[in-house]
Parts: C-alpha cells; structure tokens; sequence
C-alpha cells in the first residue's frame, strides 16, 4: 500500500488510479493522511515532499519541466477520466464561455 499519497476527499474510500492504457489491470490500494479536496493544496503538499500526487499532466508540467517535481513511471500512460463542465443555460454564451468550452472539447 502506497502510504505517503494524498487523496481528493470526494474519492471513494476504496478508489484506486486506474490501470495504465494498454496494460492489464492492476490495482494498487491508496491511502493517505492528508485528504484535501482542492488541487492546488496537493500540488503544494507534493512540492514540500509530502508525498505523491496524480493529476493531470498540464496541471504540473511547469513543475515538472522547472525540476520541482519528477514524473514517476513515464513509460505507463493513465487511462482518462471523465470531466464535466456545467453552466447555467441562457439565449445568450458570453464569448468566454464558447471559448473555454471550445477549449475543453
């Protein structure tokens, strides 16, 4: 069991990475002590060495590239995982929105 992770709070207890693309499934029991549910406080946490973190790769590539933090197991890709993004439906998108929306997809 990996001891030194951090965790969203909204993951379920038993929530596990999924398995890299193309491999068999192998599952690896996560628990930590440090359970944030804002992305920023893990990315510090990791920073400080506190542990590790999976997050997508943008989120962290300025870290990784400025040698603050190091990606383990580049040869194995992690399946996607789901986004949403909701608005409030109205006659009118700000053009903002169109293009953040754009963007996402």
């Amino acid at each position: 069991m990996l001891e030194k992770t951090f965790r969203y709070t909204v993951d379920k207890p038993d929530d596990s990475p999924p398995p890299p693309n193309g491999s068999d499934p192998h599952r690896v029991p996560v628990s930590g002590r440090l359970q944030v549910n804002q992305g920023q406080a893990l990315r510090v946490a990791a920073l400080h060495g506190l542990g590790i973190i999976m997050q997508p790769a943008i989120l962290l590539a300025a870290d990784v590239q400025a040698g603050r933090l190091v990606q383990l197991f580049p040869e194995h890709e992690l399946s996607s995982r789901p986004m949403s993004v909701r608005y409030l439906p109205d006659r009118y998108r700000s053009a903002k929105l169109r293009s953040f929306v754009d963007f996402l997809v």
